[in-house]
């Protein structure tokens, strides 16, 4: 299959030994024993995986997906793609939607329930660690903004002193003036990106200038000088190549979108709420005296085939809240995807990465063996032990790195679980989020004339709540 490899690499993890290089290598080799073909790679350096904000690589990415040249995007691990859950799940619709795949080169799902549940854990407990790790160190990158210095790469048309303070490249800053200007002239995005393709003006990354590209190039107030840190804005950070008054009209060209649904107009359990006369159950709204009224309804248009969108969502939400608390819960799916995870080729991976290690090991050996006998000299002795100590520090990270991600316990999952409930309870998801967190954990809900039977993806397990939701669950 026809693949692009993804890779990020954040200035928090400048120690993890998980370089945009270490990143490729493994994609590369995984590509190889899989027989797919790299198209190319997509890479954000010192970007944060919390947005997709500020991703140029990654949005480029998204908007190349449309084109069809690629199936599958492939990631080290799933956190280089997004720590985000709600970042993650819309990307990853959005790459579905145009025949795209997303795969972790560590972290080895297929479509079983134990895995998708295994993803959306991994996922919650990266968007958890990276939220915990992002407290720490924007104390050290305060001071650093406050003393002028860029945090990551700089945009086009700037790059960065020895002091890692912003330099305007004059031909680079030529090329945002006329995207500016041509912008604010009226000409339409698609058309600039055409007459810099016929210039032949290439992105840093050697490639074409997309619509995504250029947008970005327009949205971002560093051309003015300021630099947008966080929730701050440092004004006069750099020496400017558009001015506020040029910025502000080409902003102005940028239609806001204007969303016609309601605030709840999303109903959380389409696709798993049935009748128990079979019927799928559909939302359905309702109009009296100005009021809207919601519902969910059964197709066949049963008696007692309906009910308040509000009482089915809350029922379904608290019942999950329950199941995800319960310590005997967490201690069979730990296992479950402990064992999910070992049935992968992870394990295989371990075993190859030690076997390569191993031979590198022996090859230094003997290299000092002919060293040592004056077969070689010191300098060739020198830059090849230089070249074998990298290669093993290389695959002494990856191996790290597979091993911790096939140790699976009860308290990691707890604490991806209790960062669900707590978002959940206090409101601190969007809608959409909430239906996936859901559709992740539950399979199929059925509404009979006095209980709800709601059916679990792990082990099928099954558990009863009244209509009205007085009692608390009971196991079938």
């Amino acid at each position: 299959m026809i693949a692009v490899g993804y890779c990020r690499f954040s200035s928090e993890n400048q120690a993890d030994g998980f370089s945009i290089e270490a990143q490729k290598n493994a994609i590369k080799e995984f590509c190889k024993k899989e027989g797919h073909q790299i198209l190319r790679f997509y890479v954000d350096e010192a970007k944060t995986g919390t947005t997709t904000e500020g991703r140029t690589s990654f949005l480029e990415m998204l908007d190349d997906s449309k084109k069809k040249q690629f199936e599958l995007v492939i990631v080290h691990k799933l956190d280089r793609f997004a720590r985000s859950r709600i970042d993650s799940a819309i990307s990853k619709q959005v790459l579905k939607e145009n025949g795209v795949k997303v795969i972790s080169v560590l972290e080895h799902l297929d479509d079983s329930p134990e895995s998708i549940i295994l993803e959306s854990v991994l996922e919650g407990m990266n968007e958890y660690y990276s939220q915990n790790l992002s407290r720490e160190t924007k104390k050290g990158q305060r001071v650093a903004v406050a003393k002028g210095r860029v945090l990551g790469t700089v945009p086009y048309g700037y790059t960065t002193d020895q002091d890692k303070k912003p330099v305007i490249v004059p031909e680079e800053a030529s090329v945002v003036k006329t995207i500016f200007n041509q912008f604010a002239d009226g000409i339409q995005l698609a058309t600039i990106a055409r007459l810099l393709k016929e210039r032949g003006i290439k992105t840093r990354a050697g490639n074409d200038f997309s619509l995504c590209s250029i947008t970005i190039i327009i949205k971002n107030p560093f051309y003015t000088g300021d630099y947008k840190f966080g929730d701050n804005i440092y004004p006069n950070f750099c020496e400017p190549i558009i001015d506020r008054e040029l910025f502000n009209e080409c902003q102005t060209r940028f239609k806001p979108r204007i969303r016609h649904k309601d605030k709840g107009s999303l109903y959380l359990l389409t696709g798993i709420l049935f009748h128990s006369c079979g019927q799928a159950m559909t939302g359905y709204k309702s109009y009296k005296k100005g009021k809207v009224y919601q519902y969910y309804r059964c197709r066949n248009k049963e008696p007692n085939g309906f009910i308040k969108k509000d009482i089915a969502e809350k029922t379904i939400v608290d019942c999950l809240l329950t199941f995800l608390s319960e310590e005997k819960i967490l201690k069979d799916l730990s296992e479950a995807l402990s064992k999910k995870i070992k049935q992968t080729s992870q394990s295989k991976d371990a075993a190859q990465l030690k076997k390569q290690i191993n031979d590198l090991k022996e090859q230094g050996s003997k290299l000092l063996d002919l060293y040592l006998s004056g077969t070689i000299d010191k300098a060739l002795y020198t830059a090849k032990k230089t070249t074998i100590d990298n290669s093993i520090k290389l695959y002494s990270n990856q191996l790290s790195a597979c091993l911790n991600a096939i140790k699976f316990t009860p308290s990691a999952l707890k604490m991806a679980f209790d960062y669900y409930k707590f978002k959940i309870k206090n409101s601190l998801l969007e809608s959409n989020s909430i239906q996936a967190i859901i559709t992740t954990f539950v399979k199929k809900v059925v509404l009979f004339d006095d209980r709800f039977e709601i059916t679990f993806q792990f082990k099928d397990m099954s558990v009863a709540y009244r209509r009205d939701n007085a009692l608390p669950y009971l196991k079938i």
